[in-house]
């Protein structure tokens, strides 16, 4: 059973890409190691956080690529990956990374929270709007400068409208 916050590695290439790939276990005492994956052991201070993101790295994933074995399916070895030799910043730096990494995920979060409520709500006011059912009495319209741009818009959509009209009539 593996600890929070404990740093996997992918051992075998289940899919394109995925050998050497890191994950960071989200919560204690809920997942069980296997043979795929390789439980990352520091041998000195060093943040999981950094740790999982140097993984991450092209040139990184590129080595141990390149180290591995097997044709159909690539795999790796705990020897392998510990041969793998890189540099990394004080601690006190890494932690300094780890927590702007945090900051941006949390905004990451936050605007696609965001970016998917927006497209709900397009959607609800695209559909209302396609009914005839939109009020647009309290809409602000534009200035002078771009009026005719709108009037030819709104009578192309006032057109479209009487013709989905007609069409409903028709078929009822």
């Amino acid at each position: 059973i593996l600890d929070e916050s404990s740093l996997l590695l992918a051992m075998t290439e289940q899919a394109p890409g995925l050998l050497g790939s890191p994950l960071i276990v989200p919560k204690s005492n809920l997942y069980l190691h296997n043979q795929r994956l390789g439980l990352a052991v520091a041998k000195e201070p060093i943040q999981t956080r950094f740790l999982f993101h140097l993984f991450n790295q092209k040139a990184i994933r590129q080595i141990i690529h390149s180290k591995a074995t097997g044709t159909k399916v690539r795999h790796t070895s705990p020897t392998k990956l510990e041969s793998i030799v890189v540099g990394y910043p004080p601690l006190d730096l890494q932690n300094q990374f780890a927590a702007i990494v945090e900051k941006v995920e949390s905004l990451k979060s936050r605007y696609q929270h965001s970016l998917t409520d927006l497209e709900t709500l397009y959607g609800a006011l695209s559909q209302k709007a396609f009914k005839g059912e939109l009020d647009q009495s309290r809409v602000v319209l534009p200035d002078e400068s771009t009026t005719e741009d709108t009037e030819s818009t709104e009578g192309l959509n006032r057109q479209a409208h009487q013709n989905c009209k007609r069409n409903s009539e028709v078929a009822a």
